[in-house]
């Protein structure tokens, strides 16, 4: 097998090729995620119909956790990048015909200091998509299994930590197992859950409402679920339990996997929130029934017909046997009746844009 006989000369080169377009990949979606949570950010206090500098939406978007979370993460994908080039420029360059044995060391220092970084990001990562989890679920007893888990993978990491430095190769450090199971379960638990609670909420609006197309919505649910990760989770695990050379190219790549999955989930919820911005904070939706399905006004029983209005000009999006949907997002104007209206989440018509910030 070519993986099998893959040396550590090829191994890192190849990760450092495709860490450096993942990390780029990260730069991109974390900048764009910043922009449009500071550009999206409310000071409070401040009086109606004056504008705050961008410095104050900063400062005030910097006490959220998860906002805070997200820059720690970045900090350390940056700095594992930065190692991993590092590792390699002097493994050929310093060492020469002795990189093979450089490169297959994971007792040096650049190592140790790249481990702990790893280690710190998938830690961070994985608790800020157990957040995510607990966002959409509101269930303590759903999330204390992925707590259960993070627990075990931290644990583990340190052993592993511990053990790395006392030098031998990563093939034979047999204490990265525990981490990368519990780390595998975290990561499938979560994601099958995220990925049940969108897609059953979805689908029940969707019966009502059908805005987005299938494909589109079940790329929305795949990445707000953490899907991208997960995959990239079950390949490092099959390469791992495989123990072959190329497992490093996943290992070293997970922090800028993970940060890209976390900063596209961020930048999911800021366009939902920029494009609720739009709309006034009392849209609602109200459901009108009127019994019947003769014409002229007949009391005739039968099925009866629904209007669904969400109160920025009536936008139809069709019907469904005798139930009729009809979408207005305009703004109640002053002195229109408004009782009976609903709000939308009990509709379930934001399921898609959950926010888990």
């Amino acid at each position: 097998m070519v993986l099998q006989n893959a040396s550590f000369r090829f191994t890192n080169l190849l990760c450092l090729t495709l860490g450096a377009l993942l990390y780029g990949i990260y730069l991109v979606l974390f900048v764009t995620s910043v922009y449009l949570f500071v550009h999206n950010t409310r000071v409070p206090g401040r009086a109606a119909g004056t504008k705050a500098s961008g410095l104050q939406k900063f400062l005030t978007v910097l006490k959220r956790p998860m906002f805070v979370a997200s820059l720690v993460l970045f900090i350390l994908a940056t700095a594992s990048f930065v190692l991993s080039v590092d590792k390699v420029f002097e493994g050929f360059i310093v060492h020469g015909t002795e990189a093979e044995a450089y490169l297959a060391n994971i007792a040096t220092t650049n190592e140790a200091v790249d481990n702990v970084c790893i280690a710190l990001a998938l830690v961070i990562g994985d608790a800020m998509i157990i957040y995510r989890l607990w966002a959409v679920w509101q269930n303590r007893w759903v999330v204390a299994v992925a707590i259960l888990s993070l627990t075990g993978m931290a644990a583990s990491l340190i052993a592993s930590i511990v053990k790395a430095t006392q030098g031998g190769l990563i093939s034979g450090d047999s204490t990265l197992n525990p981490a990368t199971v519990f780390s595998l379960i975290t990561s499938v638990y979560c994601t099958a859950l995220i990925w049940y609670r969108l897609y059953t909420v979805g689908s029940a609006a969707g019966r009502l409402v059908s805005w987005e197309d299938s494909l589109v919505r079940y790329a929305i649910i795949f990445a707000e679920s953490a899907g991208a990760y997960t995959c990239w989770q079950i390949l490092y695990a099959t390469l791992h339990f495989l123990n072959i050379n190329p497992q490093i190219i996943p290992l070293t790549t997970q922090p800028s996997v993970l940060g890209a999955v976390n900063a596209l989930m961020h930048v999911r919820v800021a366009i939902g929130r920029d494009r609720a911005s739009g709309l006034d904070t009392r849209t609602s939706a109200s459901v009108s029934v009127s019994a019947g399905g003769g014409s002229g006004g007949s009391n005739k029983s039968g099925p009866p017909n629904f209007r669904l209005a969400a109160g920025t000009g009536g936008q139809s999006f069709g019907t469904e046997g005798t139930v009729s949907v009809h979408v207005d997002l305009g703004r109640p104007q002053h002195g229109e009746e408004t009782d009976g209206d609903i709000p939308l989440h009990d509709l379930g018509m934001e399921s898609t844009t959950t926010s888990a910030v």
